[in-house]
């Protein structure tokens, strides 16, 4: 997209797509934080734990593998 087409493109609330490899749960934050209306983002302090949690939650899970 040029650059009109990319404010065209949010005046209509496009956002990207989620990237194939990012966690569902990573991108809802992202779209949080691209809410046209800013009283609907989170906070720095909202983000921080939010990733804080997501992050210490991702590195104690599991790694679950196809092994068949």
């Amino acid at each position: 997209m040029n650059n009109t087409e990319v404010i065209e493109a949010l005046e209509r609330d496009y956002r990207m797509p989620r990237p194939v490899t990012c966690p569902t749960k990573l991108y809802n934050m992202m779209l949080l934080c691209w809410a046209r209306t800013p009283s609907f983002r989170p906070t720095f302090e909202d983000l921080h734990w939010q990733l804080d949690d997501f992050f210490n939650f991702e590195e104690t899970e599991p790694d679950y593998r196809d092994i068949s």
